[in-house]
């Protein structure tokens, strides 16, 4: 779910962990993708940065 989340925020040019937190309560788009959970800004950053740190540089360069 924060995977897709990640992706789509950086589709829609939301980058902050914060930013992707406000959305996942108020956009529809990222309530779809989240299955109407609201992750932490403190989850999300942990999950960019823990899981997904050599992984995304590589799938965006």
């Amino acid at each position: 779910m924060l995977l897709k989340v990640l992706v789509y925020g950086y589709i829609s040019n939301v980058h902050s962990s914060r930013k992707l937190e406000v959305a996942c309560k108020e956009n529809i788009n990222f309530m779809r993708l989240s299955g109407m959970s609201y992750p932490d800004h403190n989850t999300i950053n942990g999950f960019r940065s823990v899981r997904l740190k050599d992984a995304l540089r590589s799938v965006f360069e």
